[in-house]
Formats: C-alpha cells, structure tokens, sequence
C-alpha cells in the first residue's frame, strides 16, 4: 500500500483515554487516526498519566499543560507545536502519517542537540509467515475478517506449515463455519515433525481445539504428556486447569442401546429380519427425541418400541399385505401406515386401534408416510404417482401436489410435514417445495443440487435442506428465503440423510448414512461444532432426547438398530490465538536481503552448471528464519531437482482444490500431463475439468458431455484432452486450444480404459470384451488389437511405450509387449477384480492391488512384482481396507498408494518400509497420480480433489 493512504476500518478495538474523535463517534478511523493516539501517548510522556476523561479531549489537556509553568518537565516549543497539529478534531488537518512525523521529530533532534538522528530510517521489509500471522490477528481484532484471511492465507504461501496460520487461521474458518472441526484437527495433525514448528506446540494448539470442540478425552492424552515434558510451563498448565475446571462440557459418546432379540418376529427367525432390513422391507420412524420407535412389518402388523429399554410396547394388526411405510406423533399416540393393499389407516395407538381406513389411496411401493405432530395431517405418495395432502382423522383429502404443477414434476420419495401441519416440504432434483396446506400454493426452494434430506424446525419457522453437494441450506418459512445471516452450513463429510433441529433452535444435528457421521451445528455462527462417527450400518434417524439439546441421538442401521446417545458440545471455552514474538523490522529486512542473495547466487550457479554449489547455496536460504518454504526459494530447490538425486520426502502438504467443495459433482477420474503442469479431472455430472497445477486455478470447465464421465486422461503436451462419455457411450477427443470436439465411434458398448499414446495421436482402450484396442484418433480408426485379456479394469505403460501392465476384473495381470501383442508375463493375486496396476518406468516392477470381496477379509496388501520373472517379491502392508491407486516414482526407488482408509502412503519400494503417511482427506480416497517432476501429488475422494506439494531433500552429485 503507498505511503499515506488511509485505510478505513470498522470502529472497535479501542481505549477510551487514547482514542481519536471520530473513533469515538463511531466512524471509520486510518492513518490520521493513528497519527491522534500518538500524540495522545506522546501527552502522557509529559503528564505521567492520563489525566482526561476521553482521548477527544487531549487537545485541551495539552494546552493545559502547557499554560502551567510548574510542570516539572517543559515541552520543546517546536514539539508543542507538532502535538497540536496531531490533536486536531478534524483528520484532514491533521499530519498525513507517521513518517511525516517521524520527519519532523528528526529535525527537532537535530536543531535541539546539534546532531543528526543517529537511527538510519526505517526500510519497508518483505513480512515473512511471522508478522503476517501477528497482522491476521490485529485485523481480527479491529473486526476485519475479510483482512484477516487474507494475512493468514499470506503466511500460508510463505511458510504452509506455519504453525502460527494454522492454527490462527484455521480457528478463524472453523467459527465462521468455512471448515469443519475435523478439518481443523486434520491440518494441526498434519504439520510434520521437523517443520520448523516444535512438537509440543502443535499438541499444545490440538489441545485447545479438542477443549473447544468438547473432546476431553483427546486434550487429556495431549495435555499430560506435555505435563510431563514441559511441567513449568504456563501455557501447558493454564489448559490443564480448564481441562479440570469442568466447565468444558465433555462432547462424546455416553451410551448405546440395541435391538437384538426382543425385534425379532415369533414366528420369523433372526437372520430373515435381518435380509428384510437390508433390502429395505422393514420401515421405521422414531420420534424426534428418539425414545419410541415405530416399525412396520411384512405380516401387516405395526409395533411400537421402547428405545431405552428395547421392550415392546404394543403390536396392532390391520393391514393384510405388507406394510410400507410408517409414521407417529411424538407423544407416541397416534401413527399412519401404507401398505402394499394400497390402504392408508390411522392408528389410536393408545386404544390399541385403528380409526380410519382410506382406501387405495396410496401407491403399493416402499414410499414414505408423514403425519403432523398433532396428527391432523397426513402426507403419502397417492396411485396417481402426486404427493397426496389428508385430514386421515376424517378421511378427507386436501391437495394432490403434484396436480399442482404444469408438468406434473415432483419428486415423490421423499417428503415431510410441519410439526402444526401449515406446511409441507417435498424433494426436488435441484432443491425443494414448501407448500401450503391452507390454499397449495408453492414456493420454490433452490438449491442447485438433488435433495437428499428435509427437516422443520420445531416451530415450524424454519426448513433446512440437504442436498447432493453436501451443503445444508437453511429456509425461512414465512419469507421463503434463506434464513440467517449465513447461506448454507458446509463441511458435511457426505450427503446427509437425515437432520433435526433442536427445540431452542440453536442447534442442528445431522446424520450421513455415506461415511457414518454425526454432526453438530451451531446455527448463530454456521460451524459445525463436533464431528462424531456413529455407525457402521448405515442411519435410521437423528434427534435430541427429550427435547434437550445438551444431548444428541442417533440410531444405526442393520442388524441390530443401535440407538446412540451424545453428549454435545458447548462454547463455554474458546482456544487462546498464538501470538509469535515479533522480530523488528530491521531484522526481517536482513534477513531478506541474505535470503535473496543466495538465491541470486544458487540461480548463477545452475545456469553455469554448478550444481553442488547451487546446492550448497540453497541449502543455506532454506535454513534462513521465514524462509524455509518460501515460494521463490523452493521454486529454486524443485529446479535443482532435475540434475539431483531425491533421497527422502522431507515434508509434504496439501489444498484442496475448488475450495473441496463437490458443487460439480463426484470425481470419477484423474490424470495428469508428462510434460506440462496440467491435471484433468472427470465428474459424475458430466462435467470435465482442466487444473493448472501451479495456481491450483481451473482453467476449462467442459460441460457439454452428456451423463456420467468415466475415464480421462491428457496427452503429454496438454494440448488434448480424451474422456469416456455414458449417455450415450462414447469416446470424445477436445482440442484445448479451441474446443474443437471430437466424438468417436468404436463399435463395442462395454466399459472402458483409456490410456493416451506420448504424442497424442494414438490411445490404448481397454474394455469388458477383454480387447486392447490401439486406436488412431485423428482418423478415427482401430489400427491394432491385443486379445487373451479379461475384462480391463487397468493400463499402465512404461516410459518408452513398448511395455503395458494391463489388469483385469479376475485378479489377473499381463505383461504386454505392445508393439506384437505378446504376453510377456503373468501374475495372479487374489482372484478378485485388479483396483490399481502399475508399471515402472524402465518396465521392470510392478504393483497390483485388489478389490477383495470376501466377507471377512484381511485388509489386502499392495504387491510388488519382477515383471521379468512374473513372481512377488514384496508385500506393502498398512493400509485399512482397500488399495484404490499404486504410482511409483520415475526411478521405481519410491512409490505412493492411496486407499478407503483416507490417508496417501510413501514406500520404500526396496525395503517395503512406509516411509509416510499423508493425512487431509476426510472420505476415502479413490484416485492418485503423481506428477512425473515430483513436485506434486494429484489425490481425488470422495470430499473433492486435494493437490500436495512434495518438499524432496536432495544429495547433490
């Protein structure tokens, strides 16, 4: 920013004695701002104290001071002077910054003592990761927040594992609900050991976050190990005593209770129910505070269940044929049922009766039933295919929703009913419908995304919606517009199934059935409070028992509906932000300069070829203070890389790209570019996507390729870019340059593989009929083929082209020499479908993993094989669950495999030794590649695209 430019800030962050006028009033203050409190601070120098009500009133002061001869200490004229130009009411006519001050005060030092100031003038400094911490948290302080990220992010490009911006920062996002709390923990956890930031530090911040996140048990664990190592320190001891205080309230687990025996039919044995459950015959709805459970069976009799207990409270009999589905009061009195006759009945469940039938009135399919909490109104999908709106005490019908609409189009799975029964709120490919039940008028809810949950708040003020893109968007009833200060809560760990409000409106719990998670969000801020995984099966339902809402419930899926209870999180505590020690500027302007001049140096001797020297040098600007990371620095340090040896990671890091948000879709595939810093990356919305890898920025979207892409790849140059399209099948060939399209016709409709030729002018498709196909994309022709195969899940070619490791769905891999076709070498593992093959570069490894099936299977190994002798020579054990991706390093001395366990793992390919692992992913991990210069990582999960950044430590030769 230029000298003298004022910066308007909002008015806060201030003391009354020292404060300027128009910082009192209330308005915007800048530099003349400051300019007033100097001088204010200058006045007390003389006064000793402050002796006035209010900084607007220093001028007075000082003119006080001044006309009163006895003062010990006398004011310098020309000082005077200048103090009463800084204490001016107006800004405008006050000096127009400090260095014209600083201007002035030199002069007077020189006139009054005879010499010169001795201090040389201070230069501006280039900030490091430091001070621009500490300026992050002085804008959050003056209420900058948009400033404030900006710092962080600032120190985050100059240092990513400064511990200061992480934390600081991170704290800021996780409170204005830009991330999660598990996100938070997955960053703090992530700085690496040898990082510049000291162990005990990081665990000190984890500690705090797992205190305000309510996890006791976890700030424990950190906090007595750093108890023991550190006991005279106060940081350390300050958290212990909250940790103990009891304040803290400890957000966990408190309970599970499960039905086993007492939900099985008399007549139907256990392992019956449990193949019903899964298929999804056996319906059930709880009640908002999760205590009664409702559940409808395939012999057309309705139970009612304790949850607390497990004990069965009542069974009413009165449908003939299955029942579909299932919906009661809170109060437990009063339930509605469907059932494959296609009648709907009312249920008194308290007379043990029911008292009303309604007649093929619904569809016989497994679709919803609601009913309103004072059981006034009903909502059930009708024979007509429409959302039909009831009086099922009376029988009488309301609306028939669908019929409302021009088209007809609703989507009828998935609907819910106002507590008062005023509203209704049904599903939509793009958001939701919230209809009125007094006239049938409809709002449109949207929200860009299929709707994946509904839910009203308890007053029926407020509908929350959970769409497909993981984002919960929150409605006001009355308006029909987003509710609150926020637009959506985000950091969903998948597409929620299930929410619920709490009775005070504060909180809202949601249940994902994807990943088995609980989360509480606190709906003043946005922030999702705590994150808790729940249940291995699947989600029923979540809710607040009894209508408390210090306490979370959740109930599970198949076998045996676990009812979980939570204790929640509060904010009684908020971790302390870590100030670092600022070094003067002096000191960072030195330190610039050394830094700089290295690099000059180490940059001249590369271009003389000097690399040992080179080598030498950067090393020295990598042990400067601030600059360890630094962009320009390691810029430098991945350019040495190409004439040195990699002989460890030292460290890795990673950003999410497209901010993590799927907003576009599910990530089918990725690939990269050999020769230019160029990803691809392929959507379940059809879409295809080109990332720059230096800025992380998408340069094209491509949206024109109908239904699901499948496989993409780009060739060499980044000029062309080949995916697989569904609807219809297809293979579709896009010059980047211009656009130009082109659609290929190859005459077989079975799944495919692609792999690009080095120039771009040939691609290697593999597919279910076991055929390699080598086909000319310019002409459009199938120009070689390779047959013996089984159906192709992989392709992995050498360096050269010749050789290809080419997996298939039966657990079998083959050695193709691609230019005769010939099989060179087989290799078998389990007989389950290959995930992942690899070839190294030279073609003389490779590493399998596979997709085993088997009920109760050991997590599966990585397998390194001699592609020569077609035998294993290497088990890479470590990973939980699947393998989905295996890449090795150009020199086959490392390799990287990614897994469902949401962590990326280094091997020693000579050892089989795990070397590390790379933890940022929230969700499992499907895809990875691996730059050919090192410098990066692509990964792709289920919670989006993550790009890592590789730091190698390098031996000169």
């Amino acid at each position: 920013m230029a000298p003298g430019v004022s910066v308007l800030v909002p008015f806060g962050g201030m003391t009354v004695g020292y404060a300027s006028p128009e910082q009192l009033a209330g308005e915007p203050v800048g530099r003349r701002s400051d300019v007033y409190s100097f001088a204010v601070s200058v006045l007390e120098m003389f006064t000793g104290g402050v002796h006035w009500a209010a900084g607007s009133v220093a001028g007075l002061a000082l003119e006080q001071y001044l006309a009163d001869p006895s003062n010990p200490v006398a004011a310098p004229p020309e000082v005077a002077h200048l103090l009463r130009r800084c204490l001016r009411q107006h800004p405008a006519h006050r000096p127009a910054s400090m260095a014209d001050i600083a201007d002035v005060l030199a002069g007077i030092y020189e006139q009054v003592t005879g010499s010169a100031y001795p201090r040389p003038t201070s230069q501006a400094a280039d900030l490091r990761a430091d001070e621009l911490n500490n300026r992050g948290l002085s804008l959050l302080d003056l209420d900058r927040a948009a400033d404030a990220e900006h710092a962080f992010d600032q120190a985050l490009a100059v240092d990513p594992h400064h511990v200061g911006a992480v934390y600081n920062g991170g704290l800021f996002r996780w409170r204005t609900g830009a991330i999660t709390d598990g996100e938070l923990v997955a960053r703090l956890e992530a700085i690496p050991r040898g990082s510049g930031a000291s162990s005990w530090q990081v665990r000190l911040f984890l500690a705090r976050v797992h205190l305000e996140r309510g996890d006791l048990a976890a700030a424990h664990d950190l906090l007595d190990a750093l108890a023991r190592e550190r006991p005279d320190d106060t940081d350390v001891r300050a958290a212990l005593r909250v940790a103990a205080s009891g304040t803290v309230a400890d957000a966990r687990h408190t309970g599970t209770r499960a039905f086993r025996e007492p939900f099985a039919l008399p007549f139907a044995p256990v392992k019956l129910l449990a193949r019903h459950e899964v298929m999804g015959y056996l319906p059930i709805r709880f009640t908002p505070d999760g205590r009664l459970a409702l559940s409808g069976h395939w012999d057309g009799v309705l139970r009612l269940w304790d949850t607390a207990t497990g004990a069965q409270r009542s069974a009413v009999k009165g449908h003939r044929t299955q029942v579909l589905g299932v919906d009661l009061t809170p109060d437990g009195s009063y339930a509605l049922s469907t059932s494959r006759d296609g009648t709907v009945q009312f249920w008194d469940l308290r007379a043990g009766r029911c008292t009303r039938v309604i007649r093929s009135a619904a569809r016989a399919t497994g679709c919803p039933v609601r009913l309103s909490a004072d059981g006034r109104i009903g909502v059930w999908q009708g024979v007509d295919g429409h959302v039909q709106v009831w009086e099922p005490r009376t029988g009488t019908p309301r609306w028939s929703l669908g019929a409302a609409l021009e088209d007809g189009a609703l989507d009828g799975s998935q609907y819910e009913v106002s507590a008062d029964g005023r509203h209704v709120l049904t599903a939509e490919e793009d958001g939701a419908r919230l209809w009125s039940v007094a006239d049938g008028r409809c709002r449109v809810l949207a929200a860009g995304s299929a709707t994946h949950a509904l839910c009203f708040s308890p007053d029926g003020r407020t509908v929350a919606v959970a769409g497909e893109d993981r984002v919960i968007r929150l409605w006001d009833v009355g308006e029909g517009r987003q509710a609150g200060p926020w637009r959506a809560l985000t950091g969903l760990t998948a597409a929620a199934g299930h929410l619920a409000f709490g009775d005070s409106g504060r909180l809202l719990l949601s249940g994902t059935t994807g990943d088995h998670t609980v989360q509480i969000w606190e709906l003043s801020s946005g922030r999702c409070l705590r994150t808790f995984t729940a249940h291995a099966y699947g989600m029923h339902h979540v809710g607040f028992p009894d209508g408390d809402d210090r306490f979370g419930c959740s109930v599970g899926g198949h076998p045996e509906l676990p009812v979980h209870r939570w204790r929640l999180p509060d904010t009684a505590y908020a971790a302390e932000p870590h100030v670092i020690k600022p070094r003067e500027y002096a000191e960072v302007s030195r330190l610039g300069g050394l830094a700089e001049g290295l690099l000059a140096e180490a940059h001249q001797a590369m271009s003389n070829g000097r690399h040992r020297s080179a080598f030498d040098l950067l090393t020295r600007a990598r042990e400067i203070p601030g600059y360890e990371r630094a962009p320009q620095v390691l810029a430098a340090w991945h350019e040495l890389g190409r004439s040195a040896r990699r002989v460890r990671l030292r460290s890795a890091w990673s950003r999410p790209l497209d901010a993590g948000h799927l907003s576009y879709g599910a990530i089918t595939a990725i690939g990269v570019a050999a020769g230019v810093r160029l990803a691809v990356s392929g959507q379940s919305d059809g879409t295809v996507r080109i990332w720059d890898l230096d800025s992380g920025a998408c340069t094209h979207v491509l949206d024109d390729h109908p239904g699901r892409v499948g496989g993409v790849a780009l060739s060499d140059d980044g000029r062309h870019v080949l995916c697989e399209g569904t609807k219809p099948l297809a293979i579709i060939r896009r010059r980047l340059a211009d656009g130009e399209c082109r659609r290929l016709t190859p005459d077989w409709d079975m799944r495919r593989t692609i792999r690009f030729t080095g120039d771009g002018r040939y691609a290697w498709l593999g597919s279910g009929d076991g055929v390699l196909r080598r086909w000319d994309l310019d002409d459009d022709r199938c120009t070689a083929t390779i047959t013996g195969n089984g159906p192709v899940n992989v392709i992995s070619t050498s360096a050269d082209g010749r050789l290809a490791a080419v997996g298939d769905s039966a657990g079998v891999v083959r050695l193709r020499d691609l230019d005769t076709g010939a099989c060179l070498r087989t290799w078998t593992g389990p007989r389950e479908p290959i995930l992942s093959a690899c070839l190294s570069a030279d073609g003389r490894l490779a590493m399998s993993t596979h997709q085993v099936m088997s009920s109760g299977a050991e997590d599966e190994p990585i397998r390194l094989w001699d592609a020569g002798a077609g035998r294993c020579v290497r088990e890479f054990a470590g990973h939980e669950g699947w393998v989905s991706a295996v890449r090795f390093t150009p020199d086959a001395r490392f390799a990287f495999s990614a897994g469902h366990d949401r962590t990326v793992r280094m091997w020693e390919v000579a050892t089989g030794r795990c070397l590390h692992v790379l933890e940022g992913h929230q969700q499992r991990i499907r895809h990875l590649e691996l730059t050919p210069d090192l410098r990066n990582l692509l990964s792709a999960g289920d919670d989006g695209i993550r790009l890592w950044d590789l730091d190698w430590e390098l031996a000169a030769d």
